[in-house]
Order: structure tokens, then C-alpha cells, then sequence
């Protein structure tokens, strides 16, 4: 390494098991989506990406919009299904709407 930093050849030299926390497991599965070194780490950004360091409102959501709320719990309740599988029902709200929200499968 340099006086001014690491360069780019540098990094493209350096396998991903050098980060911490990326053993040969997650090696494999890095190499699998073809990063291998840090670089290709560096340049590797994900299909679909959500901002969720805006807050959206209840209100301000639209049909098929994704967002991040923060809302009160209200009320939740759970049953089974006939097919034995858990149903949650839960109605949320903030200050400019409500939600109901239904959960499959949780315990």
C-alpha cells in the first residue's frame, strides 16, 4: 500500500476473505453473483434497492408502493386457517391514516 491509500490493483488483488466476516461460505456465495476480489465488492450494487432512511406517511403511500412508516400498533389478533396455517391480523396507524395488516404463517 501506498503513502496516498490502496490502489484499485490493490484491491483488485485482495479476495473478499479478507474482509471480516466473509469466510469460505460466503466466499462461494460472492463468487457465485462473480465478486471475487474487494473491487469487485466495491462495484457490486444490488438488483433493487429500498431507501428506508425516508420516513413515508400512512397517507402519502400509494397502491404498490413500497415505504418505510412508523406507526402505533393498535390491535392484532391471530387465528389458524383451516389449512392449519397461522393467520396475524394487526391495524396500525399514524397520524394521517391506518393500515390493516395480515401476516401469513407466523407464530
Amino acid at each position: 500500500m501506498g503513502e496516498g491509500g490502496i490502489t484499485l490493483r490493490e484491491l483488485g488483488a485482495r479476495p473478499v476473505t479478507d474482509l471480516n466476516g466473509v469466510g469460505d461460505a460466503r466466499a462461494r456465495a460472492l463468487a457465485a453473483a462473480d465478486v471475487n476480489s474487494i473491487l469487485d465488492l466495491l462495484g457490486f450494487y444490488p438488483r433493487r434497492y429500498l431507501d428506508r432512511t425516508r420516513e413515508a406517511t400512512v397517507a402519502g403511500l400509494s397502491v404498490g408502493e413500497e415505504g418505510m412508516v412508523l406507526v402505533r400498533v393498535g390491535t392484532v389478533s391471530s387465528r389458524r386457517t383451516r389449512t392449519r396455517r397461522s393467520l396475524v391480523e394487526a391495524r396500525v396507524s399514524d397520524d394521517t391514516g391506518e393500515l390493516r395488516l395480515t401476516f401469513f404463517n407466523q407464530p
